[in-house]
């Protein structure tokens, strides 16, 4: 496996490395997060951090140079000096922006070629950084990360993979109106959890505002934080949740770009309701379980985007095995899930009064 960051902070590429680590030996190539050991075996998965970034302006650089030429050096170099030590049968890349990089070493091995896409990458790329305030990364992601540039290469990368990997069956289908390429090479591995996550809702690991906040409604959005995550119109809404419920309060747990959280800062003061948000930082994932089945309800408020209705969240199958009260915006991938269900409801994406209603009820 081949990871753009640390190993085992990937949830996605955690649960599938263990699962298939049960049947074959896997390596994971990484990037050394500074502290951590060069090699280590963890839950059977062989654990190689073979590279490293020594600054952000060095990885920045480093990202233009595969954008504009498919080739990511430290990648390429680690994976052929992995290939002179073991004997590799299959490599599987993580996302759309190593996948050029791999290829092109793939090819000087007989390897069999897969290529999981945890996002719609080329329409992810319209909306990541819509609130980000510097012109510097405005001009780098209009030369380098635009959207027909990298729609070109998935097209590519998808004729030139043996199978390909995605969260969910819309964005199978995505991919499928998009390219020409046979719907049995498309596989769906979703963000499923493990029912052993209802074990790990212990009260015990509640941080302390729960107690602070004890008989007050608690609208918990938990996860990264973004545009496209529809938070905006979750703090558009509590005004009119305020009215018919005093004691309400935000917590927004998670983490995100400053310009980001200035944006949503900045909106809760346009609507009056700075004094019931609270910002609560990126948590120990071991409060989590415990976070959202202490809530009174858990929002995931996406946006509609071509983005958002081709994936799904980890979180979403996370809140239904608590049995905590649910409630998504009606984009295809949660909608198509949460409804037929009956595990939660949904509320017309990007519609604050609706947002409402659907909290009222």
């Amino acid at each position: 496996m081949v990871v753009d960051g640390a190993y085992p902070a990937d949830i996605r590429v955690r649960k599938e490395a263990e699962h298939l680590a049960q049947e074959f030996k896997v390596s994971v190539l990484c990037v050394s997060s500074g502290n951590d050991a060069e090699y280590e075996e963890i839950k059977g998965v062989h654990v190689h951090r073979l590279l490293s970034y020594k600054s952000k302006n060095q990885h920045a650089r480093l990202d233009m140079l595969n954008a504009l030429t498919g080739k990511h050096p430290l990648f390429s170099r680690a994976l052929h000096n992995i290939a002179r030590q073991e004997k590799i049968h299959a490599v599987h890349v993580h996302d759309l922006a190593l996948a050029s990089t791999v290829l092109k070493v793939a090819k000087k091995y007989p390897w069999r070629r897969i290529l999981d896409l945890h996002e719609n990458y080329p329409e992810a790329l319209q909306i990541w950084f819509q609130w980000r305030k510097s012109p510097v990364v405005r001009i780098k992601n209009r030369l380098f990360f635009h959207y027909s540039h990298w729609k070109k290469r998935e097209k590519k990368m998808i004729q030139s993979y043996d199978y390909i990997i995605t969260v969910i069956e819309e964005m199978k289908r995505f991919l499928l109106s998009h390219h020409p390429v046979s719907p049995e090479k498309i596989l769906v591995i979703e963000n499923t959890e493990g029912t052993g996550f209802r074990r790990k809702i212990d009260e015990s690991h509640l941080p302390d505002l729960w107690e602070e906040f004890k008989g007050d409604f608690i609208i918990s959005y938990i996860g990264g934080i973004g545009p496209h995550r529809g938070i905006q119109t979750l703090i558009e809404a509590l005004p009119e949740i305020k009215r018919h419920i005093p004691e309400v309060k935000l917590l927004i747990a998670g983490s995100g770009h400053p310009d980001v959280l200035d944006k949503l800062r900045q909106l809760s003061v346009e609507n009056n309701t700075e004094d019931i948000v609270y910002f609560i930082g990126q948590r120990d994932f071991r409060e989590v379980p415990a976070m959202m089945r202490a809530s009174s309800v858990n929002i995931i408020p996406h946006i509609e985007h071509p983005h958002t209705n081709n994936t799904v969240p980890h979180k979403l199958y996370q809140i239904m095995l608590t049995g905590a009260p649910l409630l998504v915006s009606d984009v295809a991938s949660m909608k198509n899930i949460v409804e037929p269900t009956g595990i939660g409801f949904s509320f017309k994406a990007g519609d604050p009064h609706d947002l409402a209603e659907k909290v009222l009820y």
